[in-house]
This record gives C-alpha cells, sequence and structure tokens, in this order.
C-alpha cells in the first residue's frame, strides 16, 4: 500500500489535471472534472447531515426513514405518478369519500 503525508493536505491528480482527491483537515474533495463518480458497496453509511446540489434517482425504489419524530419535512412541490396511501388509504387523484351529500356539509374519511 501507498502512505503520503502533506504538511497541510494531499492532493492526488491525474497527469494531466483533469480530475483530483484533495484529503485535508477539514475534509475529502472529488473534483471529476464533470466525470462520474461509480460507488461499488453492498451498503453505504453516512454520518451527518447530506446535502445533494442535483437531482436524486433511485432505480429500485426510494425508502427515508427517522427524522424529528419520523417525520418527513419538505419544502416545495411534490409531482407524483401512481398512487399515493396514508395509513393504508389511497389519498391520491383516484380516491373517493362516502358520506357525499350536496350542501356544505363534510364528506367522510377516504375509502
Amino acid at each position: 500500500y501507498l502512505v503520503m503525508y502533506g504538511l497541510t493536505g494531499v492532493e492526488i491528480t491525474t497527469k494531466n489535471f483533469d480530475c483530483k482527491i484533495t484529503l485535508t483537515s477539514s475534509g475529502i474533495v472529488i473534483d471529476l472534472n464533470g466525470g462520474n463518480l461509480t460507488v461499488n458497496n453492498g451498503n453505504t453509511t453516512m454520518n451527518g447531515n447530506l446535502t445533494v446540489n442535483g437531482l436524486i434517482t433511485g432505480t429500485n425504489g426510494f425508502a427515508i426513514s427517522g427524522g424529528s419524530g419520523g417525520t418527513m419535512n419538505v419544502t416545495g412541490n411534490i409531482a407524483t405518478t401512481g398512487t399515493i396511501t396514508n395509513n393504508g388509504k389511497n389519498i391520491g387523484s383516484t380516491h373517493t369519500h362516502s358520506g357525499v351529500q350536496p350542501g356544505s356539509g363534510n364528506t367522510g374519511v377516504p375509502n
């Protein structure tokens, strides 16, 4: 294996300087100059906050848990295709209500 030491950090770069990895005491920066980063691993754990400046795509499903009391907070709009369920009840565009009557009364809960 290779061990490298630097006074304030270490930079690993390609011969033509088109991508580099910089390690310092404040963090790790991976600059691929527009290229792609692929991580092949069974599971990846991140401890701390995660900020993504771009689109997140889950090609095999998407699951989020945790937060304050298990609550997911979203700022902005949510657009979906498919069925939205809450506690086993369809609350999407195709849901129906019982107890619908003309006038100013309220309907029953979603069926």
